[in-house]
């Protein structure tokens, strides 16, 4: 009767993939999965990741792996995984067991939704495996359905089990512990971006939020239209690490850092979570490359228009302050600057305004620390237009960059400022609901008498409007 009793109790315990209940040999109860490692041909099929702290950094194979999946306060590392809609995942892992017969393995891949429920299942072929010293390699082996054509997808919890065959009553006994991943699955190839090469894995942050904002898109407009509306949020957050992206974090005057990290690429942009233009558009650019959208760079420079050159203005500033007037400017691209819509006062043609928080500055000429710090503040004290993680960014520029987007896409503004997180049907509109005027910065050291004095003014020589442009775009 205890041997009976005892026979009624391991097959309750038994798991069966067909619904079937059988004995249980003690040696399937030891079966242990070690580590699965996710593969593919590279960025046809699977696409491999790089840190987001580290970009050097690989977290590549192995994609899942236990520490001691025997112990009790087991550990395991989980790193995303990736694939291109339309191809079908493959897998190896090790497991190990406590015999060294041949044994049948079956793996079955759940993909969760963000809802936590089961939307699609995943079989891969049984295979029969003969162990070495208890090690059951069961290797690249592809499933046998694929992620659906030309949907983009995040799956949260993509969990593999496996299953060993009872090799006396044939049915399929669960082992205890499976893994599990994040996994993306991209609308399409992804196309290289910027200067970083095909091969190359991209950060992990790039894969999400291409796909975690463009989740369930069926098409390129709809994708860019979902990534457009994330961006648009102006709160982009780092998958790995935490921490939001800011446009030109601010910085504290009255305490501020050893120097000015300048941040012009999506890489550098995941670790310093800072960045100029140049990076948020690096950014966005990968984004929807990530999915086969390729961007134009679109580059804004001041123009000048009408009479007020350099040696005109300068003239006028020396009648106006004294010749110990200078302009301020930077090496290699001028005086010019041009200013975003955060200036709620009346200005026109010939105005000089005072720039007051840049007064009593020791320096601020080309290229010093000072004038960094005054570039990366709002010189107008004024609220404008808010941007990535920054309510109030500095609103003096002497370039910009922003994307292009493809033709052909339905429904979508033809240009995007990932920065700003705005979009525009025509550069006009980009140009009138974005820019305030173009400006000369000028610098008074002396007042009349002699005495040191340090002021800054803006010399506006173009007021935007809406009936042409007044920058120059490459």
């Amino acid at each position: 009767m205890r041997d009976l009793m005892l026979i009624i109790l391991m097959c309750g315990l038994a798991s069966s993939l067909n619904g079937q209940v059988g004995s249980v040999p003690l040696e399937s109860n030891s079966f242990v999965l070690s580590e699965v490692t996710y593969g593919g041909i590279p960025l046809t099929e699977f696409i491999e990741l790089n840190s987001d702290v580290n970009t050097d950094v690989r977290l590549g194979p192995p994609h899942f792996k236990y520490d001691d999946p025997s112990a009790d306060n087991y550990k395991f590392d989980s790193h995303p995984i990736a694939y291109v809609s339309g191809s079908s995942p493959t897998i190896s892992a090790n497991l190990f067991g406590n015999c060294d017969e041949p044994r049948n393995i079956r793996c079955v891949g759940k993909a969760y939704g963000f809802s936590g429920t089961l939307e699609k299942e995943f079989l891969f072929p049984d295979k029969l495996i003969t162990p070495v010293n208890g090690l059951f390699e069961y290797n690249l082996v592809q499933a046998q359905n694929a992620f659906d054509e030309n949907i983009v997808k995040v799956y949260p919890h993509f969990i593999l089990e496996f299953w060993v065959q009872d090799p006396n009553s044939f049915n399929w006994i669960q082992i205890e512990k499976g893994s599990d991943n994040v996994l993306y699955v991209t609308l399409d190839i992804p196309s290289d971006y910027h200067y970083h090469s095909e091969s190359t894995p991209k950060p992990v942050t790039w894969l999400h939020t291409a796909c975690a904002a463009a989740n369930e898109a069926s098409d390129q407009s709809e994708v860019v239209e979902k990534i457009n509306l994330y961006f648009s949020g102006r709160e982009i957050k780092r998958f790995e690490g935490g921490g939001t992206f800011s446009y030109y974090a601010p910085i504290d005057i009255n305490n501020p850092p050893a120097n000015i990290t300048e941040c012009y690429d999506a890489y550098t942009l995941m670790e310093e979570l800072s960045g100029r233009c140049g990076a948020f558009q690096d950014f966005y650019t990968a984004v929807l490359g990530a999915h086969n959208i390729v961007t134009d760079k679109k580059t804004i420079l001041p123009k000048l228009n009408g009479p007020y050159t350099q040696e005109y203005v300068l003239s006028l500033a020396e009648i106006e302050f004294g010749s110990d007037a200078v302009l301020i400017g930077i090496q290699g691209i001028g005086t010019k600057f041009f200013l975003v819509r955060n200036w709620n006062e009346n200005i026109s043609v010939g105005d000089l305004i005072e720039v007051e928080n840049l007064t009593n500055y020791e320096g601020a000429d080309v290229g010093s620390y000072d004038f960094d710090l005054f570039l990366n503040n709002d010189p107008s004290g004024l609220e404008g237009i808010s941007a990535q993680g920054n309510l109030n960014p500095r609103s003096l520029f002497y370039d910009h960059v922003f994307a292009e987007l493809p033709t052909g896409l339905q429904g979508i503004a033809r240009y995007y400022d990932a920065s700003y997180g705005n979009s525009a049907e025509t550069l006009q509109e980009y140009e009138y609901e974005g820019m305030a005027f173009q400006a000369y910065l000028i610098r008074d050291i002396n007042d009349d008498n002699g005495n040191y004095i340090n002021k800054y003014y803006f010399f506006v020589f173009d007021v935007i409007s809406s009936n042409n442009l007044s920058l120059q775009y490459d």
